[in-house]
């Protein structure tokens, strides 16, 4: 007797629920012995590193590139605020915006655990070929889509 469609697609969605919750807690080291050092999480090093390539933003830029609410995007600023790796400051051109960068300290500590994260992302994916890199990109970005159309379907 083989498993209805809805069954199959429960199967799935429990299998993937799994596999994303390993990746995403598998890697507590992350960042190396830095990130260790500096008490930095996956979602504090992936803020620095868009702080890093982006520059100076706003809460509201800095929550959109994290996917994330303001509220979400403050509580992370103020955790990496009170390590020193970020600081508040007022826009020169428009006193009213208040916008985030990245301390020496901050820069400095960025750099070297991006690229550590960055090299043991590179490993886990160096035998993954070029062409399955793209399909999984492009299966992320149609999965994302249905979401936001809310179909599904």
């Amino acid at each position: 007797m083989s498993a209805s469609k809805e069954e199959q697609l429960d199967k799935f969605i429990s299998d993937l629920w799994v596999a994303m919750t390993r990746l995403i807690k598998r890697p507590p080291q992350i960042g190396g012995h830095l990130a260790e050092e500096h008490g930095l999480t996956p979602p504090q090093i992936f803020t620095l590193w868009q702080l890093k390539e982006n520059g100076p933003m706003t809460m509201g830029q800095l929550s959109e590139l994290l996917s994330v609410t303001h509220g979400v995007a403050t509580r992370m600023v103020d955790r990496l605020l009170k390590k020193g790796m970020v600081e508040r400051h007022r826009d020169e051109n428009d006193r009213r915006v208040v916008l985030i960068s990245l301390t020496r300290l901050g820069a400095r500590v960025s750099a070297r655990v991006v690229e550590a994260a960055m090299s043991e992302i590179r490993s886990a994916f160096k035998n993954v070929s070029q062409r399955d890199r793209e399909e999984f990109l492009a299966l992320l970005g149609r999965i994302e889509e249905a979401q936001i159309s809310g179909s599904g379907e």
